[in-house]
């Protein structure tokens, strides 16, 4: 999600290599800390500004082939330019316009929330570090689960207040169903899975309980108080907190397309505050303005100086030479000069915006549909919306150069490594996935680097930087081992500072669950030899051995098991294979998933017992019986890694 995305990979690849083996020889000592100055920025006129919008945008929206974008630059308190490019509907044939059509902001709503929050600290009624059930009426309080350390506002903002992220209750199966915000958080109980402030850990769930909190304090609707007091002040005339199926209805809204150029599904999502809102590109260049203003635009306040500055200034992280989060914003470089914004991802929609506070300056961009199958990108951190703003920090506010690094054959490498999941993650449905998907494997190089390995991961080379810091070897991410108590317990990606990676133990690693899913899944199917035999069997005219009652229900009830993993398998691949499906699935729920697994945990159950009575009754020969037992065992295995992804249902929720 962050800069640091070199454009030409291979010049990198052999500068980065160049620079490190004249370090070598030249015996330097490498400082962490050690930065050079950036270049000078260049001045953003409007002309300028305008130039960069029709000079780059086009190529870009060409080479990445979505149906089309928009976007906004402001400078020295102005909307420099503003520009829209391709289609806002491409059946249609209707063009984008930064002034009237209207995007979903997706997660950039969650900016607008914190400007709430902070006026209400501005008017005395919030503490941001006071326990944050003192806001919240009963039934709606948060669990008191690390005793002595509550959950404040502070950590709702920034992104650490350590609960889960279970995306199952972020959605619901159409309009009519969408709880309210109050009924959304008093019915999706997320669990505090990490103590407040220890890792960072990205959730919709906080920011709508932070949206609740206003509610609560102000005696009105969320979204009647942000009409009110952030977006009217600001003149922000097209932007407004509802879901996209009812601003369809009366404004000029851009339909979104998946990769293949189909129209998206509509998703209907809860917790408003967290990014359910639209907006326009001009109203998007208001808002930075604001920002940029010191809360300030054309004469009416909306957030005191201080308010203002704490969004646009590091508050959390994991480690303070990786990007980290300001109140509602996320660090997009590390500066000088710094930049800091939020960008929002739904099905067909993405969308950015960075200000850059030490330049005055900034940039809002919205692309209405994913990266075609011709994009001409690599990694999903360099789509259509990343690239429009990498170039645009590029250009006008280029960050000083990372700290240098080179191997070091010298120092023990061995205690960073281990397997680490993202702390994104669900502790109570099925989107526990994520880690089989998100996942990071560090080893120790002979040479004194380190081999980072993942879907994350932009490089699988890291140069030691020191006490714990590595830069990608081709220049494009920094990473961070985090310790506690003196021993390595997570890892931080620059690229990514909206959650860190945790340290796991070797029997939770995502790729040993895989193989041994993966292997008990063979052995499963290897009961279609039995129907097989007995075929040749009675081809042959051979008596059958098994033809007792028991030993014929105990392979009917591992067929079952069998079954039931197959079953599982091929709904997560059409799951896999179908976005749309994917997405209302993972947005939903849905109970039926859980089947599967649920019967296969019954048959495994059952065929656990009909192994044992098989060795007792001399039910097959030694080696059916043996063969038998190793299915039973599969299905265990298989159940178990189901029961482990939460997968399956049971009794105790």
């Amino acid at each position: 999600m962050m800069v640091a995305l070199r454009r030409h990979r291979s010049m990198v690849i052999s500068l980065a290599t160049a620079l490190a083996l004249l370090v070598a020889v030249l015996g330097s000592s490498l400082v962490a800390d050690a930065q050079e100055p950036a270049p000078p920025a260049v001045e953003l006129t409007p002309q300028a500004a305008q130039d960069f919008l029709d000079e780059r945008l086009p190529a870009l929206l060409d080479e990445h082939g979505a149906p089309g974008l928009v976007a906004a630059i402001v400078s020295g308190g102005e909307q420099a330019a503003a520009a829209g490019y391709g289609f806002a509907n491409v059946e249609q044939q209707r063009r984008i316009s930064p002034s009237t059509t209207v995007f979903e902001t997706a997660s950039i709503a969650k900016s607008f929330t914190t400007m709430a929050v902070l006026q209400l600290v501005d008017r005395g009624l919030i503490d941001l570090r006071a326990d944050i059930n003192t806001y919240l009426g009963q039934g709606l309080e948060v669990a008191d689960t690390f005793p002595g350390q509550p959950v404040t506002m502070h950590h709702l903002l920034t992104h650490t207040a350590g609960f889960e992220d279970a995306l199952g209750a972020d959605g619901a199966p159409s309009a009519e169903e969408v709880p309210s915000l109050e009924e959304y958080v008093a019915g999706t109980p997320m669990k505090r899975v990490q103590p407040p402030g220890r890792f960072v850990a990205y959730s919709n769930y906080g920011m709508s309980l932070a949206g609740l909190v206003v509610q609560e304090l102000a005696g009105t609707s969320f979204e009647d108080y942000t009409a009110e007091n952030v977006f009217g002040p600001l003149a922000m005339a097209s932007t407004e907190f509802l879901p996209v199926s009812e601003a369809r209805a009366k404004q000029d809204v851009a339909t979104t397309y998946y990769a293949d150029g189909s129209p998206t599904e509509a998703i209907h999502l809860a917790g408003t505050p967290a990014g359910t809102a639209v907006t326009t590109a001009d109203d998007m260049s208001r808002f930075m303005r604001a920002l940029l203003g010191g809360g300030e635009l054309d004469g009416q306040r909306v957030l005191s100086p201080r308010s203002a500055q704490q969004m646009l200034t590091r508050q959390a992280g994991m480690d303070p030479r990786v990007a980290g989060a300001g109140y509602g914003t996320w660090q997009f470089q590390l500066g000088p000069p710094p930049g800091f914004g939020h960008g929002g991802d739904l099905p067909g929609i993405h969308t950015q915006y960075v200000v850059v506070p030490e330049l005055d300056r900034g940039i809002f961009v919205a692309v209405n549909g994913d990266d075609s199958d011709k994009s001409m990108a690599v990694n999903p951190l360099e789509d259509l919306r990343f690239s429009v703003v990498k170039e645009f920090l590029e250009a006008f506010a280029p960050e000083s150069a990372w700290p240098g690094a080179a191997p070091d054959p010298s120092v023990d490498l061995s205690r960073y490594e281990g397997a680490f999941v993202t702390t994104r993650n669900s502790a109570t449905d099925f989107t526990k996935l994520r880690a089989l998907l998100d996942n990071l494997s560090v080893s120790a190089n002979d040479d004194g680097t380190l081999s980072i390995k993942g879907p994350s991961a932009l490089d699988e080379t890291w140069l030691p930087a020191g006490d714990g810091l590595f830069v990608a070897e081709n220049g494009e991410d920094m990473a961070a081992f985090v310790e506690e108590d003196g021993r390595v317990i997570a890892l931080a990606l620059n690229i990514n500072p909206t959650q860190a990676y945790e340290k796991v133990a070797w029997y939770e690693q995502p790729r040993l669950h895989l193989l041994s899913w993966a292997a008990a899944a063979l052995v499963l199917l290897s009961v279609l030899a039995w129907p097989v035999a007995a075929a040749i069997r009675r081809v042959r005219g051979r008596a059958r051995r098994d033809s007792t009652r028991g030993a014929f229900l105990a392979r009917l009830i591992a067929a079952v098991a069998a079954t039931s993993s197959v079953a599982l398998i091929v709904l997560l691949a059409y799951g896999l294979a179908n976005s749309s499906v994917l997405e209302q699935w993972l947005f939903t729920s849905p109970g039926w998933l859980l089947v599967p697994v649920t019967v296969g945990a019954l048959a495994a159950a059952a065929s656990a017992v009909a192994a044992v009575l098989a060795w007792k009754h001399g039910w097959w020969s030694t080696l059916g019986r043996a063969h038998y037992s190793l299915v039973a065992l599969a299905a265990i295995v298989f159940v178990s890694l189901g029961w482990t992804y939460n997968l399956m249902w049971t009794p105790f929720g």
